[in-house]
């Protein structure tokens, strides 16, 4: 069953789902979903089930996840917070869209606050932080584990846009009129 077939059904049974979850169904829901995830995903080998890397995650996760304290602040039901566990086995890496069409409506918002939950969510489970690159940009963020640094780099990147769109503009405009000379 996929993600949003599984969002469904959880928001479907999302009265079910209420309630305190206690700290040995949160250890076994997050061993059991981390192994599944080994397994559906191909990660065998990086993974060996048993194997110490996964204890590792498993250990780090169980130090410092709180299943209840995780489903009430973003207010999802243990089944999606078993799916997004699954971000512990990978490095979170996004790569965001900053041409100057991302000007329009509130498009660099818009992304901003995306990324803001995304950091948010998966720094629960991927203690290292993520990594946020731009297509046109040099400018990136390494490791990114809180809602200021992403707001940091998304205002440093726009400044670079901004003035990257200008230059391009006005070069525009003299190449033109020294082609007409």
């Amino acid at each position: 069953m996929g993600f949003a077939a599984r969002l469904q059904e959880a928001k479907t049974h999302e009265d079910a789902q209420k309630g305190p979850v206690s700290a040995s169904v949160a250890s076994d829901v997050i061993t059991a979903a981390l192994s599944k995830a080994v397994i559906d995903n191909g990660l065998s080998a990086l993974y060996p089930l048993g194997g110490p890397r996964l204890a590792k995650i498993l250990a780090q996760l169980g130090e410092t996840f709180n299943m209840a304290a995780f489903c009430q602040r973003f207010r999802i039901p243990p089944l999606i917070a078993g799916d997004l566990m699954q971000v512990a086995l990978y490095d979170v890496q996004l790569f965001i869209d900053d041409s100057g069409s991302m000007n329009e409506s509130d498009k660099w918002d818009d992304a901003r606050a995306i990324v803001n939950q995304i950091v948010q969510i998966t720094t629960q489970f991927d203690l290292d932080g993520i990594d946020v690159e731009f297509m046109n940009s040099p400018i990136s963020g390494k490791r990114l584990k809180t809602s200021e640094e992403v707001t940091a780099l998304f205002d440093q990147v726009w400044r670079f846009v901004v003035f990257d769109h200008r230059m391009r503009r006005s070069c525009n405009r003299h190449s033109c009129s020294i082609l007409r000379c």
